[in-house]
């Protein structure tokens, strides 16, 4: 049987298969246990295979019908696109080149609607469940002679620290299954039913949490558009096989939960958050005027209470284990000690500001009292939300690989596990957020061309044009019509053109004037998001930095080419400075193609087990949080 079973669609020719959790009693033994699994399921097995052969029957006879004629037009979006790198290189602009020939899609394949109940529950993993039980001929799972398998116990104890993940054990019925235990072991004669009951309860408890492990609770796709990492995969049905055979449920379900080392270390604070709000929390700070290095005032004593209970006055680190001592040690000393903003205060305070993402000035201002006075269960919904995420991730990066961090700014290069280079980055601006994807870096382009994209000419460039139709020459940006043909922008009536008649394409030329600076790290995509250098380097200074339409902007680009061409002996540093400084357009590929990661996250932990927390420039964590937790947004 194959996975199309596992999903909830619209039933095959009308036909609604349904099973339900009704039979006879008979003795506490595997074999009647066995016998009601059989009754209930086998109809309802024998119906998901006979409609998925023939849905694979009918994709074979419709592979063999005619095509249909190509189609040779293009859309105005595919005919204004970015050029690719080998239409960069022409000085010229060809017609676009005529789409390939059709294929004749197959059919698609009719799956037919599952829902099984236990108990009086309806199963969240109904297809998965059918598919193990008609797998193992209706064998119990979790019976063990005359009682209940240590496998089960294993799998309810696991379920009960779920929300060490940042899930809920009452989303797998961890209480309805200790409550088919218990009327189990109660019965002088426990029934066939009560039994099948029990082993649906269990299995569909497996599957759906080990589902969520894998792939998250919620699909990344719901709630983030632009998330397009692809996510893991794994063969529940199978791993539930291990688990149960095994007598291993825990090692089964290791091998679905997110296996890198930033999902642990966030566990870790999940449970320390936990931990401080169980004692708390933090205490609040006055607003106020500015709090500065040297100065006296009461509201220096609420602070130093703050940063005492979140651990940076006591070294940046937040431990479970030395909270309250934490907590204890801010309450001690003189009083003109505790009003005092003294160097050891400023440090902390510096502390605090980069764990979250703002300038470490040191000045306790405004912005800095917002972000302290955050709750604490804020913080470790944030830390939730995030875990959530990671289940998104793939299964594994690259023993190389750059690292993209949205929220953090920053562009790193990891090497076995180790940041071995990292880069201040400016990233999309709100109304035009950078996507969350991977692909492969395989070439840059020195002194390149900045093909102006449609939606960037319209909505930025066209009012300066009406402004001034010069305005553009003036950056070297020449404009060209639907020819190729470069026109004077004073001859066009910029006011009579508009998004649905805009005729027209745009070219930067080379030099310190282009908007891409003077070279770019392409990594062929479906977004045209790439990386590069800028013509606007005084962006770098400021904390939060969300200014490009899309790509992402690097503040040290001669550092980044060095390391991406040094196996190759033709470009050493002055070959590459030569070719940065040249004004001539040169595409070099690179030795050796290196994925490129770019990431989105709004909390985590760093390698120190310092948790770190960012700004949510994109507005996306409350979408995932209603997601999550309708009832309590």
């Amino acid at each position: 049987m194959t996975k199309t079973a596992s999903r909830l669609v619209a039933p095959l020719l009308g036909l609604s298969l349904f099973a339900c959790a009704y039979g006879a009693p008979g003795e506490f033994s595997q074999e009647p246990a066995r016998e009601e699994l059989r009754s209930r399921l086998e109809p309802l097995y024998s119906a998901v295979q006979a409609a998925e052969a023939a849905a694979a029957a009918a994709a074979v006879t419709a592979s063999s019908a005619p095509l249909a004629p190509a189609s040779a037009a293009v859309s105005e979006d595919d005919a204004n696109a970015e050029p690719s790198a080998d239409e960069q290189t022409a000085e010229t602009m060809s017609a676009p080149a005529p789409a390939p020939a059709q294929v004749a899609p197959p059919p698609p394949v009719v799956k037919p609607k599952v829902e099984l109940f236990a108990a009086g529950l309806r199963l969240r993993q109904p297809g998965l469940v059918l598919q193990f039980y008609g797998q193992r001929d209706y064998r119990p799972a979790w019976l063990a002679g005359d009682g209940i398998s240590p496998a089960a116990e294993e799998l309810l104890g696991v379920l009960s620290r779920a929300d060490e993940e940042g899930l809920r054990p009452q989303d797998y019925r961890r209480d309805a299954i200790v409550t088919a235990i218990a009327a189990v072991r109660a019965a002088a004669e426990a029934t066939p039913l009560q039994l099948a009951d029990l082993e649906l309860l269990l299995s569909d408890a497996f599957l759906h949490y080990a589902r969520h492990l894998l792939i998250g609770r919620i699909g990344e796709r719901k709630v983030d558009k632009d998330w397009r990492l692809p996510p893991r995969s794994h063969d529940l049905v199978a791993l539930l096989g291990q688990a149960v055979d095994g007598a291993q449920v825990k090692t089964a379900l290791h091998q679905v939960t997110p296996p890198h080392p930033e999902y642990q270390r966030l566990k870790q604070a999940l449970a320390r958050y936990r931990a401080l709000a169980a004692q708390g929390g933090w205490p609040q700070v006055s607003p106020g005027p500015k709090l500065v290095l040297g100065e006296r005032s009461p509201r220096v004593r609420e602070l130093r209470a703050r940063l005492h209970a979140s651990g940076d006055l006591a070294g940046g680190r937040q431990a479970a284990g030395t909270l309250t001592k934490i907590a204890d040690k801010g309450k001690s000393g003189s009083a003109d000690t505790e009003t005092l903003f003294d160097r050891e205060l400023y440090e902390a305070v510096k502390r605090f500001q980069r764990r979250h993402g703002l300038d470490d000035d040191g000045v306790v201002g405004e912005q800095t009292v917002a972000v302290m006075n955050v709750p604490v269960q804020e913080r470790i919904r944030q830390i939730e939300l995030n875990l959530e995420r990671w289940r998104w991730m793939p299964a594994s990066f690259s023993e190389r690989y750059i690292k993209v961090d949205l929220t953090g700014f920053t562009m790193s290069i990891i090497e076995s596990g180790r940041t071995i280079y990292s880069d201040k980055i400016v990233v999309g601006m709100e109304r035009r957020p950078t996507p969350v994807f991977t692909a492969n870096m395989s070439y840059l382009v020195f002194s390149p061309y900045w093909h102006v994209p449609r939606t960037i000419a319209i909505e930025d460039k066209l009012p300066m044009l009406r402004g001034d139709p010069y305005a553009l020459a003036r950056q070297n940006i020449r404009i060209f019509n639907r020819e190729g043909q470069e026109i004077d922008p004073g001859s066009v009536d910029w006011y009579s053109v508009s998004k649905g008649y805009f005729p027209f394409r745009m070219r930067q030329d080379p030099g310190k004037k282009n908007a891409l600076g003077r070279v770019k790290f392409m990594l062929p995509n479906p977004y045209s998001v790439y990386l590069h250098d800028t013509s606007n380097p005084e962006l770098f200074a400021r904390a939060e930095r969300t200014y490009s339409s899309g790509c992402i902007r690097v503040s040290r680009p001669l550092e980044l080419a060095e390391y991406l061409l040094r196996d190759d002996p033709r470009w050493d540093r002055d070959a590459i400075f030569k070719a940065y400084d040249g004004g001539k357009q040169r595409t070099v590929k690179l030795p050796q193609e290196i994925p490129v990661f770019v990431q989105y996250w709004t909390a985590w932990a760093d390698e120190e087990g310092n948790v770190q927390f960012r700004k949510d420039i994109y507005k996306r964590d409350p979408a995932l949080a209603e997601a999550l937790y309708p009832t309590q947004i």
